[in-house]
């Protein structure tokens, strides 16, 4: 199961968050916060750093945060570097701590259009080895086009035959112009949703499911907006396993 889902709305400020699972919360280690050192051992009487209190507006965002620790890299003498003497010192005040930063803040996205992804293993490695904490998914603006649970090639019945473009151009819309997540989309161009989450899975990522507002805009039912937000609530559903 894949935990802390966070579901953001592409087209307006309108945040929908799921909790679903990521790994058994249980199962995660215990943070180890590990002292630092410097060769001497004279500074480390003076490393005392206090952390500053936490705004309320940040939720849950700082419950699995860990702290990072750098470790100065070996280095060798080059040579002489040109310009003559420094002329700037900078200082850093470790005992100075601005904030704490949720490791959500990184992350990258899960592109509909590369493939499967779990099943390339250079890739999968590579996404292992940069550890980028958030996959988002299906994307930004493609979500509004995006059906997670319709079978390929099936749009829902009351989609828009024509919508259009930020230029204002109108685009004839297709089966095959829609996006789908079904568990059927095996398509070796393209991600099912089952595939999306053994990523995220595979990669101990924390997902951010992004839903199709679009869809509350040209749906042609009696309560398009309705029809859109229970799609995204049935997605919410389904990610947490109810």
């Amino acid at each position: 199961m894949i935990k802390n889902i966070h579901v953001f709305l592409p087209v307006l400020a309108l945040v929908l968050i799921s909790g679903s699972c990521r790994n058994n919360k249980d199962d995660d280690p215990v943070p180890v916060i590990p002292t630092p050192t410097n060769p001497s051992g004279l500074l480390d009487n003076l490393y005392n750093p206090i952390d500053p209190s936490i705004a309320s507006s940040v939720g849950f965002f700082l419950d699995d945060w860990q702290p990072k620790m750098f470790v100065v890299p070996s280095s060798s003498n080059a040579g002489t570097v040109p310009g003559g003497d420094p002329t700037d010192t900078i200082n850093v005040d470790l005992n100075k701590v601005v904030a704490k930063v949720p490791k959500y803040i990184f992350g990258n996205n899960a592109n509909q259009w590369m493939g499967q992804i779990v099943d390339q293993t250079g890739l999968m490695g590579y996404l292992k080895d940069l550890n980028t904490n958030v996959l988002r998914f299906p994307g930004g603006s493609i979500s509004d086009l995006y059906f997670w649970n319709a079978p390929v090639n099936s749009p829902p019945a009351d989609v828009a035959t024509t919508i259009y473009n930020s230029d204002g151009s109108a685009k004839t819309m297709t089966a095959a112009d829609w996006w789908y997540g079904t568990r059927t989309n095996n398509e070796d161009w393209t991600i099912s949703l089952d595939n999306y989450y053994k990523l995220l899975q595979q990669t101990n990522s924390t997902g951010m499911i992004t839903v199709n507002y679009g869809y509350a805009r040209y749906g042609k039912g009696t309560d398009p907006v309705a029809t859109a937000a229970h799609l995204a609530a049935d997605w919410v559903r389904h990610d947490k396993g109810i």
